[in-house]
């Protein structure tokens, strides 16, 4: 059995993979602190299976030489050696990555960037993430910390991220950059609900989120020149909602050459994108 983790804000999600299909399901409250949530990662894993083939971990930021980089929306987890703390624990290969590498990974092995080589998938959930496959591989750049497509600047002098920096494309397109523009602790399911009853400040905040990934996107675009740009999160749910207004600035933004023949998708792995990715993330790395 293969197992994926994806490690969210929210909870901790595990998933085990046998005979092409998922068999057994876990999940927990994400607690703060490195250790305290590398603990409960270890929890999922030993609850789903004691001796598994290997085990793929998502995680919000980034893992290089073995400690984890910038991670904003997970408190207490940024400086963690997660990966000498897990070799301590675990007798059998394991692999962390990015949770927007392992969505990107999880697209190109069960998604609809199985016959894909230059394809981006955008995150869009507690925070905005990106995975880049150029050529047929992740990228990952020198330091692994490629694809940080949330930190795109899209607002000079904007709302201030998370990540300390203002206009990021976080700020305007994730949970926590929601209740930045309501000033309201609100779940981003009911601000979809009400903007589809016509509440104008709810609208707003879709249109709003809208315009910051056209710019993103179109820059994304020039740059990389993809086949398909690929949403997923909970809050690609409501692509609906900033479709119109997304495609529009996307257009203003990118050479029309190369958004001839562009897809733009919403991700059909949907909930289980994380914890697929976790597992693509182990097959991908074991070839």
């Amino acid at each position: 059995m293969i197992i994926g983790i994806d490690v969210g804000g929210t909870y901790i999600k595990g998933a085990g993979f046998e005979k092409g299909k998922i068999v057994k399901r876990e999940k927990v409250k994400t607690p703060e602190g490195g250790k305290e949530i590398v603990d409960k990662i270890i929890e999922v894993v030993f609850s789903i299976d004691k001796n598994p083939e290997g085990v793929g971990i998502g995680i919000p930021g980034i893992v290089y030489e073995g400690k984890v980089i910038n991670a904003p929306n997970l408190k207490g987890f940024e400086g963690f050696e997660i990966e000498k703390y897990l070799k301590e624990k675990f007798k059998f290969p394991f692999f962390i990555d990015n949770d927007a590498n392992c969505a990107a990974i999880g697209e190109k092995y069960f998604g609809y960037g199985k016959n894909l080589n230059n394809f981006i998938v955008i995150t869009l959930g507690t925070g905005v993430g990106g995975g880049i496959f150029c050529n047929g591989k992740i990228l990952r750049g020198e330091k692994r910390g490629a694809g940080e497509i949330g930190h795109i600047t899209v607002f000079p002098d904007g709302i201030k991220c998370n990540c300390g920096k203002r206009g990021c494309l976080e700020a305007y397109a994730s949970k926590e950059g929601f209740k930045k523009i309501l000033k309201e602790d609100i779940e981003p399911e009911e601000i979809a609900k009400r903007a589809e009853e016509g509440i104008l400040k709810y609208k707003k905040v879709f249109y709003i989120m809208g315009k910051a990934l056209g710019i993103a996107c179109g820059n994304l675009v020039n740059i990389f020149n993809p086949e398909a740009i690929i949403f997923t999160g909970g809050i690609s749910k409501s692509f609906h909602l900033f479709k119109n207004v997304f495609l529009k600035n996307l257009k203003n933004n990118a050479f029309p050459y190369l958004l001839k023949n562009l897809k733009i998708r919403v991700s059909k792995l949907q909930d289980d994108t994380g914890v697929l990715g976790g597992i693509a993330l182990f097959m991908y790395e074991r070839l």
